[in-house]
């Protein structure tokens, strides 16, 4: 079974090669569950000699389309075949499958929305690009941070991630020809050192701006420091992804966050994989984060997008197992020198799960818990409590299925875990 859109593989099993002349089952050990609204192509390798003719089928249920039949000669069970069959094809297989009502006892399960990063098109041309209408709260700030993760279509020119002030460059972040980014702040222009982007790589690239210097973040980590002898703009131009000014964008763009604040590194390396800002160390100083959705909204000030040219949305997993995360946020469930929150369980859950967190010492505690768009839903516990092992129970009574955070602050620290509620 493949992925249509990314051609990745999502799951393979070897059957039995059966008898000869009859239809021959092979049950799968465990379920394969499909996104609703995906494409797959299901697979079926044989060796030379053991195929029938079929007529092409126009459906196969009411729950799944078929588009339709493809080979490859002379390749492997790994390969995503891309030749399309037309009249009398080679024989398939039957699928029987079960949609989610119909499962007893039901699957333990919710959908994920699909994830997208904004495409644009390689070699990059200024006519292609998202332009975002001016606001005012664009400006009036001092320091900045503008984060990312980007995988360029090509270094051989010069890409721009954000840019606000079209040609009077209130701030910029963009790559230089070569794979070095930059940063710039109306006329002046602080070019990283010791930094190198490569192409067709997913990086995560952050600068901050405190008015006098800027530092540059390669994956979450401070790759060098250059002075910047500006201020940021103040004009009443559009804010543009993927464009400057002659410097146009390439490849992918996604997680897209502007703050008027300059982060630390420990805050862009511990929040560089996390996708909701409810997840975030902080969300101080936040003002807008594009999650390149299948659509250019900005979930938090409204500084909506509209495609210019040829842009596009390209479907993936996030984080990309290739994305630097490994480690990031990850706390042994036995460390107990600071105060620690625990996966809630059962996880998934239908109605109740049980939430623990361990304290170091005595604490001034509030558990919060908020839905996928950041929106508090209840408060869990507010109060002070003492060390040791604590255990909520959540009930998710009226709620609908789908991703929820909660989210400990004790004494001034937070942190903040998903769980997921399958109905």
């Amino acid at each position: 079974m493949f992925n249509f859109e990314t051609t990745a593989k999502v799951a393979q099993t070897t059957v039995s090669a059966g008898t000869a002349g009859q239809y021959n089952y092979n049950p799968l050990t465990q379920p394969l569950w499909l996104s609703q609204d995906s494409v797959y192509l299901l697979e079926l390798h044989n060796e030379t000699g053991d195929m029938y003719y079929y007529a092409t089928p126009t459906t196969v249920g009411q729950y799944i389309t078929y588009y339709d039949m493809r080979y490859c000669n002379d390749c492997d069970q790994n390969t995503f075949p891309t030749s399309i069959f037309t009249g009398q094809h080679y024989g398939i297989p039957d699928l029987l499958y079960w949609s989610k009502t119909e499962v007893t006892p039901a699957p333990t399960y919710a959908l994920i929305p699909n994830n997208y990063a904004l495409l644009l098109p390689s070699p990059g041309v200024n006519t292609n690009y998202v332009s975002i209408p001016n606001n005012a709260a664009m400006v009036g700030f001092s320091n900045i941070t503008i984060e990312a993760w980007v995988k360029l279509g090509s270094t051989s020119t010069a890409n721009t991630i954000l840019n606000k002030g079209a040609s009077s460059f209130d701030y910029q972040l963009g790559i230089n020809t070569g794979g070095a980014p930059f940063f710039r702040a109306q006329g002046i222009v602080a070019s990283s050192t010791g930094y190198t982007i490569t192409a067709g790589v997913w990086t995560h690239v952050a600068a901050t701006f405190d008015g006098s210097n800027v530092l540059f973040y390669k994956d979450g980590t401070l790759i060098c420091t250059i002075p910047c002898a500006s201020s940021i703009g103040s004009s009443s131009n559009e804010m543009r992804i993927g464009r400057g000014n002659s410097d146009p964008g390439s490849g992918n763009i996604e997680e897209l966050r502007l703050w008027s604040v300059a982060r630390t590194g420990a805050d862009i390396n511990t929040d560089k994989c996390k996708k909701w800002s409810v997840e975030f160390t902080s969300t101080t100083g936040l003002l807008a984060l594009w999650h390149m959705d299948n659509s250019l909204v900005d979930s938090i000030s409204s500084f909506n997008g509209t495609a210019n040219g040829s842009i596009s949305f390209e479907m993936f997993t996030y984080p990309d197992p290739s994305m630097s995360c490994s480690g990031v946020g990850i706390m042994p469930d036995d460390v107990v020198s600071q105060n620690n929150l625990i996966q809630n369980y059962p996880n998934p859950f239908e109605q109740y799960t049980i939430i623990t967190y361990q304290l170091a010492n005595q604490s001034n505690v509030v558990l919060k818990v908020f839905d996928i768009m950041g929106k508090e839903v209840c408060t869990l516990v507010n109060t002070k409590q003492n060390e040791g092992k604590h255990e909520v129970k959540f009930d998710a009574t009226g709620l609908n299925a789908g991703i929820y955070f909660y989210k400990l602050t004790t004494n001034g620290k937070t942190e903040t875990k998903r769980m997921m509620l399958a109905k």
